[in-house]
């Protein structure tokens, strides 16, 4: 068997099929780069591997959507990739703001998070001396935690929210003073917003920046040692981080490059799908994906979130409903 037919076919596609921007940058990166470790499959039929990529929620309501789409293509592994804030994994998969330990699924990188370019297309130059000791700009309004970083702010280590942005930097630019500030700062903070993950946790990496991960409930990507590179605190130890990164000052460019090393072997745009797919099917290619395998894996993950999702779907439906029927 040659090397080309012994590499198993990998379908890219949706659980709607309607398409979103998940699904929209994977195809860009496959015409881009393709794949190192798989070929692609023409039809759902043909593949191996069926990799759902969502954007938006996926909940019970959507499970009858989910079954229908395993039974079509049955002698397939089918995984989810989901950048949804508040993850259902009802299919193995990797979700990168998994809050919680699950052994059909894991934390990944958000396919969203490679670097950012300014304005004139060019990455921020990383290869001067930071001269801030750590840096935040986004929005507060998230979470709670994110507000608490607001007082950390000082000329010395901007901490602000993106409102407050033109008020600090002349010619203030979102995505541009966004990435300025990474290249100009050791430290990174990378606070949980309406997920307990960050994308800046990873746009950190990719600048060769440490990220200082404020998240008591994420659950970091396997296989990686990230107490080499990363700092972690507690939600309710912001006024700490001061302190704490002074004393880990003179250790910020070893980590910091460490931490580009490792964006670059499992999350650059080059190998991402690549490494992605490998964990999924190292980790998971014995999970059952009958209707019984994945109603329990449901079960097993079922939340207060899902529950309150049903039952404000069923609210919206029979409002509909009714007002249809008063003006009818």
């Amino acid at each position: 068997m040659n090397e080309c037919n012994s590499r198993q076919r990998v379908f890219l596609t949706d659980v709607h099929c309607r398409g979103n921007s998940v699904l929209s940058t994977a195809r860009d990166l496959l015409r881009t780069y393709g794949l190192f470790t798989f070929q692609i499959a023409s039809t759902p039929e043909e593949a191996d591997i069926i990799l759902y990529l969502e954007h938006g929620y996926l909940g019970l309501s959507d499970i009858p959507r989910v079954l229908k789409c395993v039974r079509a293509a049955p002698r397939a592994m089918h995984f989810v990739f989901s950048e949804s804030d508040w993850p259902f994994p009802v299919l193995p998969g990797a979700y990168p703001s998994l809050s919680r330990p699950c052994s059909w699924a894991h934390t990944w990188s958000y396919l969203s998070g490679s670097k950012r370019k300014t304005s004139n297309g060019s990455s921020s130059d990383c290869t001067v001396a930071p001269e801030f000791l750590f840096s935040f700009l986004g929005r507060v309004n998230t979470h709670p935690v994110r507000k608490k970083i607001q007082m950390l702010d000082t000329p010395n280590t901007p901490c602000l929210d993106v409102n407050d942005g033109p008020k600090r930097f002349a010619r203030f630019s979102y995505d541009d003073t966004y990435t300025d500030l990474i290249s100009r700062s050791k430290f990174i903070l990378c606070p949980r917003g309406f997920g307990v993950s960050s994308i800046r946790i990873f746009e950190a990496m990719s600048f060769g920046r440490v990220p200082v991960i404020i998240s008591d409930h994420w659950q970091p990507p396997p296989g990686i040692r990230w107490q080499e590179f990363c700092v972690w605190v507690q939600e309710d130890d912001v006024t700490r981080i001061p302190d704490v990164l002074n004393r880990l000052r003179g250790d910020s460019s070893s980590m910091g490059h460490r931490a580009g090393q490792v964006y670059n072997e499992y999350f650059a745009r080059e190998v991402f799908l690549d490494r992605l797919l490998s964990t999924l099917v190292s980790k998971y290619s014995n999970c059952g994906f009958t209707t019984d395998a994945i109603l329990q894996r449901a079960w097993r993950a079922l939340g207060w979130r899902e529950i309150w999702t049903v039952c404000h779907q069923a609210r919206t439906l029979a409002s509909s409903a009714l007002v249809k029927n008063v003006s009818s």
